[in-house]
């Protein structure tokens, strides 16, 4: 999906700063590329638990009718799932 590959990107554009900072330590073993690892999850972790929370909620067609019949008296959240569900992984 399009989420995807701003997430490649974005990891592709910290891993080469990652290993450029570790090549010009002289040091570019697993611990010196740590530092990686840890921007990542810090970066992407919270997102892609909500995104995993998320699909795991709406596979449930029971749960996602009900929601639906909750919120359809509200006029925006139309809009809103629509751009939630275009955005989900």
């Amino acid at each position: 999906t399009g989420a995807g590959i701003a997430f490649a990107l974005d990891s592709g554009a910290h891993a080469g700063l990652a290993l450029a900072q570790a090549l010009e330590s002289g040091q570019a073993d697993a611990a010196a590329l740590r530092p990686y690892a840890v921007a990542l999850r810090r970066r992407f972790g919270p997102w892609l638990r909500a995104e995993l929370w998320a699909q795991r909620f709406l596979s449930d067609p029971n749960r996602v009718r009900r929601l639906l019949n909750a919120t359809r008296p509200l006029p925006p959240t139309a809009a809103l799932g629509a751009r939630l569900l275009l955005h989900l992984g």
